[in-house]
């Protein structure tokens, strides 16, 4: 931890989870840093929120935790569904926004990833989300991908949740 007394809120219905999301990240673009964003269909709310609650992102660099095997215009996109709710709604887009590359297939999406990581060492806020599967950010139970301890990005194939 960085120090940041972290509390735990719990809530009742979606509007309410999505709105204590969207504070949270509107505070994150008012201190800057990198923050990572998580995809499936969720976060959606949040994020469009987050942008009422800030329009100015020019202080932040956004990743992805996750992305699906598809380009940016596919409906299944993670990276496609967070331009629509959030940076299309922004008055100031973020400094940098690194996109997992879907369309260039799970492998080679990690590789490139890995490569646009560099030497950054740490996230300022990662957003995770739960799949009906159990799944999060692409690391599904039960699957190899679970064992990895030297790669920070690597492809994954879903296995379970339903499609």
């Amino acid at each position: 931890m960085s120090g940041r007394d972290l509390d735990v809120e719990v809530v009742a219905d979606e509007e309410t989870a999505a709105r204590a999301v969207a504070e949270r990240l509107a505070e994150q673009a008012r201190e800057g840093g990198h923050v990572v964003l998580t995809g499936g269909s969720t976060p959606k709310r949040a994020y469009e929120l987050a942008a009422a609650l800030e329009p100015d992102w020019s202080r932040v660099e956004l990743w992805w935790g996750d992305e699906r095997c598809v380009p940016p215009g596919d409906e299944r996109s993670n990276y496609g569904m967070a331009k629509a709710a959030l940076l299309d709604r922004l008055e100031r887009g973020p400094l940098a926004v690194h996109r997992m590359q879907g369309e260039a297939g799970s492998e080679r999406g990690a590789e490139l990833y890995e490569q646009e990581l560099g030497a950054l060492e740490r996230f300022d806020l990662v957003l995770l989300g739960l799949g009906p599967d159990g799944h999060v950010a692409s690391l599904y139970p039960g699957q190899p991908t679970l064992d990895e301890r030297e790669r920070r990005a690597i492809g994954a194939e879903a296995h379970l949740e339903p499609y």
